[in-house]
């Protein structure tokens, strides 16, 4: 499962796949690619892992809406493409395969399964997903928090007020680190 897709398809290509590679992990491999927002340095070398995987891309479908918007217009994707030329990959959207939920749950893995549980949380876009990992490490599974960006409110209380529910399942999930 991959969160985020960092700018562009250069991005996606040339520090992702590596990466991922220099990790021990086959990027051909991931079966599901889930966004935290849709902005564009978020979702941007989306479709190109999209395509060389075949994995189904996951947003809220808020999210959705307002990502596929530029790609109705022509031109209209210049606010996704950032540092470089687009390639063609940038200028096509991602196939928009799976509306996230409150609550959805993600599984991978054949012999050893891995669950992932995704949850609305408030962020700077309508659909912002926070995703709760269990990690297995030294034979203990360790739940970590993966929260998308924040925003800047006008009331502070808003703010705080609208993190509680992330925070709260956070605590019920007993998370030891929120990245």
């Amino acid at each position: 499962i991959g969160y985020d897709a960092m700018n562009n398809t250069a991005d996606a290509r040339d520090i992702i796949v590596p990466a991922m590679e220099k990790a021990g992990m086959d990027p051909k491999k991931i079966k599901y690619l889930v966004f935290g927002h849709y902005h564009g340095d978020h979702t941007g070398g989306g479709r190109y892992l999209q395509k060389i995987s075949g994995a189904k891309a996951v947003q809220h479908w808020a999210d959705w809406e307002l990502y596929l918007r530029p790609f109705q217009n022509p031109g209209g994707t210049a606010s996704f493409v950032r540092n470089g030329a687009p390639a063609p990959e940038d200028l096509e959207p991602m196939t928009r395969d799976i509306d996230a939920t409150d609550g959805m749950q993600l599984t991978i893995g054949n012999r050893q399964k891995v669950t992932v549980t995704l949850y609305m949380m408030t962020g700077h876009t309508p659909g912002s997903m926070a995703m709760i990992v269990p990690v297995r490490y030294e034979n203990r599974v360790h739940p970590i928090l993966i929260v998308t960006a924040g925003n800047a409110f006008n009331n502070i209380n808003a703010y705080i007020g609208g993190y509680e529910h992330i925070w709260d399942i956070g605590i019920q999930q007993k998370v030891e680190s929120v990245m």
